[in-house]
């Protein structure tokens, strides 16, 4: 599938004290664009348990992507939550360690679950 990753920005809410201007979501971002199509798809499963996004128009009510700041460090892979469509993301130090982290997760986890 195609992950459109303007639908699902427009869909996103930032939770601890994190907004869309904060360096750690900018670098979330540029990880994400710099993903393929299906490590975006693992990355829609792991947070969602699903592989794809919804339709536009079709976008359940009340059903944001959660982006939520993690206070764990660089040595941490990022738990996501299914059940609420949400990551929690540490603030890495780097585009590569936090692509690295969110690839390690969608990899080798599965929801809150981590089987590595």
């Amino acid at each position: 599938p195609v992950i459109d990753l303007q639908l699902l920005k427009s869909h996103t809410s930032y939770v601890g004290a994190w907004d869309k201007d904060h360096e750690a979501v900018q670098r979330f971002w540029r990880v994400l664009e710099g993903f393929s199509q299906e490590d975006r798809s693992k990355f829609i499963r792991y947070c969602w348990g699903r592989s794809r996004l919804p339709k536009p128009s079709s976008w359940p009510p009340n059903t944001p992507f959660k982006l939520t700041k993690h206070n764990g460090g660089d040595d941490i892979l990022p738990p996501a939550h299914t059940c609420f469509f949400q990551i929690e993301l540490p603030c890495y130090s780097t585009d590569e360690l936090m692509a690295t982290r969110i690839l390690a997760a969608v990899n080798f986890g599965m929801g809150e679950f981590l089987v590595a």
